[in-house]
């Protein structure tokens, strides 16, 4: 339990110093924030790491758990869900096209993973997996 305990003080001290370092990646429209991921050395995040805290994702979270309750209680008092705009259908047609990627690499890794598991299966084939049932 102690090593655990350190761990964990070790790894939010580690998190501390990046969060505090972090560069901020803000745009102010989409177009600047597929600008910003498409150049070299994205470290994968938008925003500001120095500014986030629990307190704010909690707020956003309760936020956001207030418009779904709304939209829920809604539909319990007869509004149509299907007269409820969908995301997709709402899309900037940037946002389309970073999905269409996001979903074109998400597809290409699952194929590679598919195409190695598929190969060791093969090679195998004659043993049994260790947490499959024996009859």
């Amino acid at each position: 339990m102690l090593f655990y305990r350190l761990s964990a003080l070790n790894r939010r001290r580690i998190l501390a110093t990046f969060v505090g370092s972090a560069p901020s990646l803000t745009g102010a429209t989409l177009a600047d924030l597929v600008r910003i991921a498409k150049a070299e050395g994205w470290p994968d995040y938008f925003g500001t790491p120095r500014l986030a805290s629990a307190a704010m994702g909690a707020q956003e979270f309760a936020l956001s758990s207030q418009n779904v309750n709304a939209m829920a209680l809604q539909i319990l008092d007869g509004l149509d869900s299907r007269k409820i705009p969908r995301y997709a259908d709402e899309m900037d047609p940037l946002n389309v096209v970073g999905e269409n990627a996001e979903l074109q690499h998400e597809q290409a890794v699952e194929k590679r993973e598919l195409d190695w598991t598929g190969s060791k299966q093969t090679k195998s084939s004659n043993r049994a997996h260790p947490y499959s049932e024996r009859r």
